[in-house]
């Protein structure tokens, strides 16, 4: 630039330097923005690496609907870039604290990968303790020493896919509640910070009943019941290499993508397989509960045969009854006659008993005095006479003699036809005793 030139310009500049000022004083403060903003994010990246870094952050987590053993979370580290691999419990359950009703996340602490950092108080030392994020904490004034009330819990449907995938599926599993942690309450001990949620609207979908979870929990991996959790449903899986890169760089990105890629493979596999062996076990359960299922309605129709059969065998059982209720009715009726015939012929017996001894006979044998009469009866009618027995006196002890036989074969036929031991309690009945030593 020439001289003249140069002494044009300041003259340009001394006429409107409240313009040239101006104009500098933006463009400085442009500058200022631009480096403040860059050495802002490098300094935000660079807290975040290290939060990654030092709390040992995953790369890449996974939520299985199944529950994967420590040998399955294991297998995962077969994968190319895997550094580091750890399962965690989860709890999708509804809470209330200080009168606020939450649908909240319980996480079983980890011990080496995707670790909170404590900020406050302590860590859960008991099955009834736990820890709070801190961006939970500050927005609802939660505090240590709180009461955390678990309101709803419902992991059946967790259950029975875990029993099914074990081949152990409970007899009465169907009619049984399931919980996925042992306790209702528990005490906040301590304030935390996790390096991957930084707000609330990034916890995610409550798995349950399809809310938006508004808080999160931690918990020991021992509060949790294991009939209802038996295995990992949530994975973390680490590569150091990625976890130490500016997350916001177009190499981070593409190094993502291809860790992702390599343990894709890895994932279908287990998911795979595990879904296979769920579904076998549970074709299995449905072909044995069916084969049971039919055995017991063959049973059922077997019983109900029975049950027609006996039904039919009782009404003639009744109606056997109710004819041989009929029959002693009138044989006690003939029994009434017979007794007063009895007191008439009593002083007789000792007579006949001489008259039938003659014919090797006892009072017990009168069955056969018909026998006699037709063979021998004017012998046997002279012997009555001989003893002072008139035939009006014999024909009036042998009608006392078969009414007292007639009632006691009726009551016999009572008793056969229609069990009546199970009617009738005769061994108390004076009538009954009395006609018996009667007869």
């Amino acid at each position: 630039m020439k001289k003249t030139q140069i002494i044009e310009l300041f003259k340009d500049i001394k006429k409107s330097w409240v313009t040239f000022v101006s104009v500098t004083m933006f463009v400085l403060l442009g500058v200022a923005i631009f480096l403040g903003i860059n050495w802002s994010s490098k300094a935000i990246s660079g807290q975040i690496t290290h939060n990654y870094v030092s709390q040992n952050s995953a790369t890449v987590d996974i939520y299985f609907p199944y529950a994967l053993s420590d040998s399955q979370v294991n297998s995962l580290k077969s994968a190319k870039g895997v550094d580091d691999v750890e399962g965690s419990y989860e709890a999708y359950v509804t809470t209330k604290v200080n009168n606020r009703t939450l649908s909240s996340q319980f996480i079983s602490l980890t011990s080496y990968v995707d670790q909170v950092a404590l900020i406050e108080g302590e860590m859960p030392s008991n099955d009834q303790q736990i820890v709070i994020e801190k961006v939970c904490s500050e927005k609802y004034g939660f505090k240590i020493g709180d009461t955390v009330t678990i309101t709803k819990d419902n992991a059946t449907s967790n259950a029975l896919i875990q029993q099914l995938q074990s081949n152990q599926l409970e007899d009465d599993a169907l009619n049984k509640q399931y919980t996925y942690l042992k306790n209702k309450q528990f005490t906040i001990s301590g304030i935390v910070s996790s390096s991957e949620r930084f707000t609330i609207d990034s916890y995610g979908t409550n798995y349950e009943d399809g809310s938006h979870i508004r808080a999160i929990f931690y918990c020991n991996r021992s509060a949790y019941n294991t009939d209802s959790t038996s295995g990992y449903n949530h994975i973390f899986i680490v590569n150091k290499d990625l976890q130490k890169s500016d997350y916001n760089s177009k190499d981070y990105s593409e190094k993502l993508s291809q860790f992702v890629s390599a343990i894709r493979p890895y994932i279908n596999k287990l998911s795979k397989n595990t879904y296979l062996s769920i579904k076998t076990n549970y074709d299995t359960f449905i072909s044995t509960s069916q084969l049971k299922l039919d055995t017991s309605k063959s049973k059922i129709d077997q019983s109900r045969k029975q049950l027609a059969s006996s039904k039919k065998q009782l009404a003639a059982a009744k109606k056997k009854l109710a004819s041989a209720k009929e029959k002693l009715k009138e044989s006690k009726k003939k029994l009434a006659e017979a007794k007063a015939i009895v007191s008439e012929v009593k002083p007789l017996v000792s007579k006949l008993q001489n008259v039938l001894k003659k014919y090797g006979l006892t009072i017990n044998d009168l069955e056969q005095i018909d026998e006699i009469m037709e063979n021998q009866s004017s012998e046997f009618n002279e012997d009555l006479e001989k003893e002072g027995i008139t035939n009006e006196q014999f024909k009036k002890f042998m009608q006392a003699y078969n009414q007292y036989k007639t009632y006691f074969d009726d009551l016999d036929s009572f008793i056969d036809n229609s069990y009546a031991s199970d009617y009738v309690d005769l061994s108390d009945n004076d009538d009954y005793q009395q006609s018996v030593s009667e007869y």
